[in-house]
Formats: structure tokens, C-alpha cells, sequence
């Protein structure tokens, strides 16, 4: 039999699926006085604060979440998002690899960290956690450009170049994925070709999501 708590948290996460956030936050909020111990409805309460565009709270709700529950793989990740957005980028890390050390194969926690070592040119590292998530999630383009452009970094040009048009072919909706492509071409000399990339990837940037 289902715990009734999971039931009341399955609601409120279908109200916020909504749209109805003010009512979700009400609901994650009633149920967090209701039971101070479950770190679910705090790390909940985030994940709203988050769509409102307030991210302080967010940030309090999954460090009060953590709070209870120390590696918690979601409020890990989500709290890291927002350390990295301000520039913490040494608490960040830390997060990303508390998650995976919690849950080593959750994607999301993968591309962050590997997306985050690569901002600070880490790329030896950058690439094997490009490389981990390109195998827990084969078919994202994202991971595969994260492991092109570190190849590309470290000088294997010819490596990269293949793990960027994996990508390319993969998510051709991304942007990134073409605008690195045409960055390992434009290095080697192929103009021509990098101009048509670098065409793309504005062509699409504007309904691509992902972080650069």
C-alpha cells in the first residue's frame, strides 16, 4: 500500500506540472510542517522556487533538504546548477560529486560536473565525465558535443571532430554541438565549412535550451 505522504507530495507534483506553482509551494509547504523529517517536499519546494525565478529560496529549500538528508541526489545537482549561475564554482564541484557519489550514474549530475570542469579548463576531467554520460544516455547529443570539445582541447582534433557530428546527428536542434563542430573545422583551416556550421548553430539558437 502506498504511504499516504507519497500520495499528497504526487499531488502537489501535479499541480506544479500545472502550472499551478503558488498552489504546488502551498501544498510542499503544508506537507513540510506536516513531517519536518522527509527531505522530499523541502527539495519539492525548490524545484517551484526555481520556475518562479527566486532563486534564493530555491537554494535555502535544497539546503534545507540536505539538511536532512546529506546526499540527496536532486538537491545536490539543483543546488550546484545554482552555485555555478553565480560563480561558486568549488562548492558546485563538490555537489556534482557528492551526487554521483550517491547515485554514480545519474546524467544530469555527469554533464553539470563535466560542463562546469570545462569552464575552468579542466579538460582531462571534463572528458571523463563527458564520457560517462555519453554512455549511461547515448543518444544525447549534449554529451557527445561535451566529450567533442574536451577531445578538441586536449589536441585530438580528429577524435573530436567525430564526437561532434555523433552530436550534430544526434540533436541537430542544439546549437552547440554545430558551433563547436565548426570551431574544431575553422582550427584545421576549413572555412568554407565552419561559415555553414556556424550558419546552423544561429539558426537554431534561439529555441535551443541548454546552457552554453
Amino acid at each position: 500500500m502506498r504511504d499516504p505522504f507519497d500520495e499528497e507530495i504526487a499531488k502537489a507534483d501535479r499541480l506544479r506540472d500545472a502550472g499551478a506553482l503558488e498552489a504546488a509551494l502551498a501544498e510542499y509547504q503544508r506537507l513540510t510542517l506536516e513531517d519536518p523529517g522527509k527531505a522530499i517536499a523541502k527539495y519539492k519546494q525548490g524545484t517551484v522556487w526555481t520556475q518562479l525565478g527566486r532563486p534564493a529560496e530555491a537554494e535555502q529549500s535544497y539546503r534545507d533538504a540536505l539538511a536532512i538528508d546529506g546526499l540527496y541526489p536532486e538537491a545536490l545537482n539543483n543546488l550546484a546548477i545554482l552555485l555555478v549561475a553565480r560563480g561558486e564554482w568549488d562548492e558546485a564541484e563538490q555537489c556534482y560529486r557528492r551526487a554521483l557519489a550517491e547515485r554514480p550514474d545519474y546524467f544530469e549530475a555527469h554533464v553539470g560536473l563535466a560542463r562546469l570542469l570545462r569552464s575552468a579548463w579542466r579538460h582531462l576531467e571534463a572528458l571523463y565525465f563527458a564520457r560517462r554520460a555519453s554512455q549511461i544516455n547515448p543518444r544525447s547529443g549534449q554529451a557527445h558535443e561535451l566529450v567533442g570539445f574536451a577531445l578538441k582541447r586536449l589536441n585530438r582534433i580528429h577524435d573530436g571532430i567525430a564526437a561532434l557530428r555523433l552530436a550534430t546527428e544526434l540533436q541537430p536542434e542544439l546549437a552547440l554541438p554545430w558551433q563547436s563542430l565548426a570551431g574544431c573545422l575553422q582550427s584545421m583551416g576549413r572555412h568554407a565549412e565552419a561559415d555553414s556550421l556556424f550558419s546552423r548553430a544561429m539558426a537554431v539558437m534561439g529555441n535551443d535550451p541548454t546552457p552554453a
